[in-house]
């Protein structure tokens, strides 16, 4: 297992809760094919698992939140996808995936939402619950949310949560949805 705590300013340790915190669990039978991979960025957590049938460079991520608005501060966003790319090309792995916590409802088409909807774009990468497939031998479920929230009594939904993978890994998944 590998863990990534979640990061708390000193001055506030008293409110709120820390942003991050990451872990990354598996069989104890494949801790033998498993790497951890140098981050530097607290919102990261990168796992190699070198298979004999071939290489899968997990991608753990908290994303910071999307602010619903045109005009922000993109740098914290830009350089962990900056970070992400330049790990993936290092790595060179067959099989690649991206899971987390994006903070990304792609349906809000927010500024935010298309910066990363372009990130993967252009690294040919399949956000699975943008691409559902029923093909034989695939089933890659349409979500409806992976996140609830209750506020004043009325309850809001979003998709949040994502798995995203080269055309590799999309390809060999047999089944992909949510559990609510």
């Amino acid at each position: 297992m590998f863990i990534v705590p979640a990061l708390k300013n000193n001055s506030q340790v008293s409110k709120g809760r820390g942003r991050g915190g990451l872990a990354t669990l598996w069989d104890k039978n494949l801790t033998k094919y498993v790497s951890q991979i140098k981050c530097t960025s607290f919102r990261l957590q990168v796992t190699k698992f070198s298979f004999p049938s071939g290489s899968l460079l997990l991608l753990n991520t908290y994303f910071p939140c999307d602010p619903r608005v045109n005009n922000f501060n993109e740098d914290e966003l830009l350089t962990l996808l900056a970070e992400m790319k330049e790990i993936m090309n290092n790595e060179r792995c067959i099989y690649n995936m991206v899971l987390g916590d994006l903070n990304s409802h792609f349906a809000r088409q927010s500024h935010f939402t298309t910066i990363i909807e372009n990130f993967f774009e252009d690294l040919n990468f399949y956000i699975f619950w943008e691409h559902t497939d029923q093909a034989a031998g695939q089933l890659i479920h349409a979500v409806d949310y992976t996140h609830q929230q209750l506020n004043n009594g009325e309850t809001f939904v979003s998709t949040i949560d994502h798995f995203v993978g080269n055309a590799t890994l999309y390809n060999s998944v047999t089944e992909a949805g949510v559990i609510h």
